[in-house]
């Protein structure tokens, strides 16, 4: 009676709560199967199919536990009891949320009747967890994509992983063709947390020789139980970067713009293929699209441009100029691969579709009374490409001739207005046939011409005078007595003038100058609207004018002052974090990544409207303000500066002086003759509905303290409120005036990947040989890995590499830097007459008192190293000086002169201002003086050094290291006196030259010992430590064990990031890692999953790694 009232109640409940509604699902057809999988998180079944029983129990034998049964519908039991447990119809145990602890085995007990034998299954249940992606990630692919296209030119490695799963997943590495599938070794890697869940990683390594132009990888995934992963598989479609016009003949294909485009591939039935672009005039190729054959099926487009046809051909349905260039098909089937290249011109048939001859009514066919010295006109309008225009003609040796004749172009987008203007010299005939033809076309035959028959006056002819003939002296006689007429008029008029004004009172005399001009319009409210909109656009134009000449003079190398470079063919995006101002650690807040200095702009990352970027000398913050306005000026599509109507750009370091934002404009960017007024400026900018400020050299503004000045108050927010401001400088130089919402960015350098893409640009273009010379050069030279992080000095490297062949291997900064400076020397030196030679030579080598001026600079404290013009070059000798401005090592900037008194219309007189091409420069020549002067007197060491701040100096230390070994001695023992300072020897240790193994010594025995890297240590002594490991790595010296106390941020791919920003690359001699984490609310920081699968896959980069803690 007890346990049926109890059934009953269970009973009631289950049917009005309504948990299960479906209590009649099916299950195995062997009525239990041992071996289920239940998923961790959500309910759960462990199915049976029981046709008739009379009960059936449930029971855990290893908790030694019942957990439900049922008899003839009434069920009981602590699980039933507890409502975690429940019973289906057939048998079935439903289990409410699933987790770890249902891991175990059960067992199952049929009771068919009271008279027959029971029947019992023990079951196995194992529990899951299921990925949150539905197929494996490749590293080099996005989390969204199980497919993707990569192009390769090095050797690299492959890596693919499953994160939070249970039980893991095992992965393998393949390669696919149609012919069969090739298992690569691989190196396969689980690792847990919690003990929970797993993270599966498999690596293979990728070399590019072994592979075909076009090779399928796929990362495959296994699991128990096999439906664990909806999707198995992953591809990464490899494409070896080659020099695709050495491989294959373009054939070229003339197409008229916006008609159809189809380009058809080598037999693509059945194989891999790839479509790429390379734009006309540019270097690099651009993937469009790639396509995957079945079974995977897979075709991914990256432009939405372009599709493919049943046939595998690439079409366009609507052609544009942009189009024209290379396109490169690069096909794989079963191994036999091939590139189909095509060379596309687009083109542009004039309207109307011939030359155009001035007299002939828009004729293809026309006669014209001429004699000599008349001027024959032709021209063709809205032709593309440009083309070249001749008179002809028949027969040729007719004796006619033509002279003066004047080839005229004129650009319209992408179309040209050509016109050839000839006069006619001499003619043996009264009748000569001629024709206008287009005779020459960059990349298509025109076959366009327009015929005439010229009938001359001074050869003897019965031809009767023509209408012309008469018509034009009578014009010209006529329009003389207008001219006439209107000079006379004009007389009377302003003598009656003049004659009023004697009489008439001052406030009446506009009136009558109104009056007296009859052609002078009243403008209205409307035509001044038009006029102030006009007046917008003009000052547009000479802005944009202004900036074209900025950013088409890029100078990658100082010294050769012949080679400038559009911004744009140049610029390569380096490192950039912003500071997250959410996000607040015991060390302050944090700096995060940033994908594109666009987000500078976008407002997905920075939305104040005052933004400061911060970056050391040569990262590159003059560099990207000329890239901005060359987006806005261009108007680049992908660019939020098109949505900025007015951009301006100021240069702080010219603006001393000068307190109005608005006479900065029209002093420093406005053309000299504009019409603007300080007054217009302002206008035009209050008006505009949106503008865009960029102030270029905070840490160069000479009037940063001045309160009066525009700049100050827009720094703190007190005008032009709604306008985006950037504000570039120095990090050591930030306002402490700024407004509390300015948000902060800093650029962080070149990677491995920055440096690859500025020598594809900018220096080698598909040379790929060459790429790899110069990547050589640099892995040559691992003390410069620091130096080439600053991309000023990288793009020195790589050019002054690319035209060197015979470029020396550096054992250190002071060793690259000293051959820098020579190359400066040598190029002017080669372009110097011979009895000029011996002098330039001279002051290469005596330049001392230059030393001298640089080392009391960087002493001050303000570190001002710029002078005015008489003063220096007064100070180096006229010889002397002159010699460094055209090497490129002294720069001349004309400034206005603060100090000077304003002319009669108030302006200021402008004055030279000079400094070094770069700072690095001032501390080269700074640590000559400082390595003379130290080596003399060792007593004077520390006086020397009192105001030498290392970590804001640091290459002043180095060089003097460098330059001189007695004077290294004397600056380490120094620098040995403190903590820090130990630290910061490391680097000056490297500067020494000379016995290689006696570097490679010290540097073993300081590497041999645990390295620590602090959170509270300084950039700079962070940086030192980083140095020697990097070295060490680099020569294949153990390193025993580094540990990163608190320093440790995050790891990305190959290098560990730290919090100040700095990297470690990948160490592969290292033997132990440990990192320890900073506190967060007083409590150590917790690494996630990801972190740990991030700093385990570091870890096995290291070939040589034994422990990771």
């Amino acid at each position: 009676m007890k346990y049926s009232s109890y059934f009953s109640t269970g009973k009631d409940c289950l049917s009005k709560c309504n948990f299960f509604p479906n209590l009649t699902e099916l299950a195995p057809i062997n009525e239990c199967e041992l071996l289920q999988y239940i998923s961790i998180g959500s309910n759960g079944t462990i199915r049976c199919l029981f046709q008739e029983y009379f009960a059936v129990s449930w029971y855990n034998p290893e908790a030694e536990k019942l957990i439900l049964f049922s008899k003839n519908g009434d069920k009981g039991g602590d699980g039933y009891t507890s409502g975690d447990y429940d019973i289906y119809p057939n048998g079935s145990l439903f289990v409410r949320n699933v987790t770890l602890e249902h891991e175990t085995l059960l067992r199952v007990t049929k009771v068919i009747s009271l008279t027959e034998s029971t029947v019992s299954y023990e079951i196995q249940v194992k529990t899951v967890v299921r990925p949150n992606t539905t197929y494996p990630i490749i590293g080099m692919c996005s989390d969204s994509h199980k497919a993707c296209l990569k192009s390769l030119d090095s050797d690299t490695t492959l890596d693919c992983s499953i994160e939070k799963t249970r039980p893991p997943v095992n992965l393998t590495w393949v390669s696919r063709s149609l012919e069969r599938n090739q298992t690569l070794e691989s190196r396969y890697n689980v690792i847990t947390q919690d003990n929970v869940t797993y993270t599966s990683s498999a690596t293979v390594k990728f070399s590019l020789t072994q592979w075909h132009l076009l090779t399928l990888f796929v990362c495959q995934a296994s699991s128990l139980p096999s439906d664990l992963m909806q999707e198995k598989e992953s591809y990464v479609l490899i494409d070896k970067i080659v020099n695709y016009t050495a491989v294959a003949i373009p054939t070229t294909k003339h197409i008229a713009k916006h008609s159809l485009m189809k380009l058809a591939c080598t037999d693509t039935n059945g194989g891999m293929f790839v479509w790429k672009q390379r734009p006309a005039g540019q270097r690099y190729w651009s993937n469009i699209i790639f396509y995957i054959p079945p079974p995977n099926s897979v075709t991914e487009s990256y432009s939405s441009e372009f599709e493919l046809d049943e046939d595998g051909r690439l079409f366009i349905t609507k052609t544009e100029s942009w189009h024209e260039g290379l396109y490169a098909c690069i096909h794989n089937k079963d191994s036999d691969e091939a590139v189909e290249l095509y060379d596309v011109k687009i083109y542009v048939t004039p309207v109307p579709a011939y030359p155009v001859v001035d007299g002939c009514s828009h004729q293809q066919y026309c006669v014209l009374h001429v004699k000599q010295g008349d001027v024959l006109t032709c021209s063709v309008h809205g032709i593309r490409p440009e083309v070249k225009l001749e008179w002809k003609t028949f027969p040729a040796d007719d004796g006619t001739s033509f002279s003066d004749q004047t080839h005229t172009v004129k650009q319209r987008e992408d179309t040209y207005d050509i016109v050839i203007t000839s006069t006619i010299s001499s003619a043996s005939s009264n009748r000569v046939t001629a024709a206008c033809l287009v005779t020459e076309s960059k990349n298509h035959q025109f076959d366009l011409s327009t015929t005439i028959d010229l009938f001359y006056e001074n050869v003897r002819t019965t031809i009767e005078p023509t209408t012309s003939n008469v018509l034009i002296p009578t014009v010209i006689v006529s329009t003389l007595v207008i001219i006439a007429v209107f000079l006379a008029t004009s007389f009377l008029i302003i003598r009656k003038v003049r004659k009023r004004r004697k009489r008439e009172p001052n406030n009446v005399q506009e009136n009558v100058i109104e009056e007296a001009i009859p052609m002078m319009k009243v403008v209205n409210a409307n035509s001044q609207q038009r006029y102030d909109e006009n007046k917008e656009e003009l000052f547009i134009d000479q802005l944009k004018r202004k900036y074209e000449i900025l950013y088409d003079a890029v100078q990658p190398i100082p010294y050769i002052k012949d080679r400038m470079y559009c911004v744009d063919k140049v610029f390569v995006e380096g490192g950039m974090e912003y500071l997250d101002k959410t996000t607040v650690a015991k060390q302050g807040k944090e700096w995060k990544q940033m994908k594109s200095y666009h987000e500078l702009m976008d407002g997905t990352r920075i939305s104040s409207t005052r933004n400061i970027l911060e970056g050391e000398p040569g990262y590159g913050k003059s560099t990207l303000t000329l890239q901005l306005v060359y987006d806005w000026c261009k108007s680049v599509s992908h660019s939020p500066l098109r949505q900025v109507k007015i951009l301006i750009l100021l240069r702080l370091r010219q603006l001393g002086g000068v307190n109005s934002i608005f006479e900065a404009v029209r002093r420093f960017i406005l053309p000299g003759d504009s019409k603007f007024t300080d007054d217009d400026v302002k206008s035009i900018i209050e008006k505009c509905s949106s503008v865009m400020l960029v102030l270029d050299g905070y840490d160069e503004y000479p009037d940063q303290d001045n309160t009066d000045a525009d700049i100050y108050k827009i720094i703190k927010n007190d005008i032009f409120r709604e306008i985006k401001v950037i504000l570039t400088t120095r990090s050591s130089y930030l306002p402490n005036y700024r407004s509390p919402q300015t948000d902060r960015a800093r650029l962080t350098g070149f990677d491995d990947l920055a440096r690859d893409k500025y020598i594809r640009k900018a220096v080698t273009g598909d040379d790929t040989e060459a790429v790899d010379e110069i990547k050589r050069k640099l892995q040559e030279n691992p003390v410069l890995g620091d130096l080439c992080e600053v991309p000023l000095f990288f793009v020195m490297f790589a050019h002054i590499t690319y035209e060197n062949k015979e470029l020396q291997t550096f054992n250190s900064v002071t060793g690259f830097f000293r051959y820098m400076i020579s190359c400066f020397h040598s190029h002017m030196s080669n372009k110097m007459k011979d009895e000029n030679v011996t002098t330039s030579q001279l002051f290469e080598a005596n330049h001392s008192k230059l030393d001298e001026i640089a080392f009391k600079a960087l002493c001050g404290k303000d570190q001002m190293i710029i002078w005015k013009k008489q003063k220096i070059c007064k100070a180096l000798g006229e010889a002397f000086y002159n010699q460094y401005v055209r090497i490129g090592i002294l720069v001349e900037e004309e400034v206005l002169d603060m100090f000077s008194m304003p002319d009669a219309m108030g302006n200021i007189r402008s004055t030279v201002e000079v400094r070094f091409y770069h700072k690095l420069f001032c501390e080269w020549y700074a640590a000559h003086h400082l390595a003379k002067k130290i080596t003399k007197l060792i007593s004077i060491t520390s006086a020397m050094l009192a105001n030498l701040d290392p970590f804001d100096l640091q290459y002043v230390y180095r060089f003097a290291c460098g330059l001189n070994k007695a004077a290294a001695r004397n600056i380490i023992k120094h620098l040995q006196k403190t903590n820090e300072g130990q630290k910061f020897a490391m680097l000056c240790i490297l500067e020494q030259e000379g016995d290689n193994d006696e570097l490679l010594e010290s540097v073993t025995e300081l590497v041999s010992n645990s390295i620590t890297i602090n959170v509270n240590d300084s950039k700079l002594l962070q940086r030192s430590v980083t140095q020697i490991l990097e070295f060490a790595s680099k020569k294949e010296i153990p390193i025993t064990s580094v540990c990163l106390n608190r320093s440790f941020k995050e790891c990305e791919g190959d290098v560990i990031i730290l919090h100040s920003g700095l990297r470690l690359t990948q160490l592969l001699t290292l033997e132990k890692i440990h990192i320890e984490t900073e506190q967060v609310n007083e409590e150590a920081r917790i690494l996630t999953e990801e972190d740990v699968t991030k700093i385990f896959r570091y870890g096995l980069r290291s070939e040589h790694l034994k422990d990771l803690s």
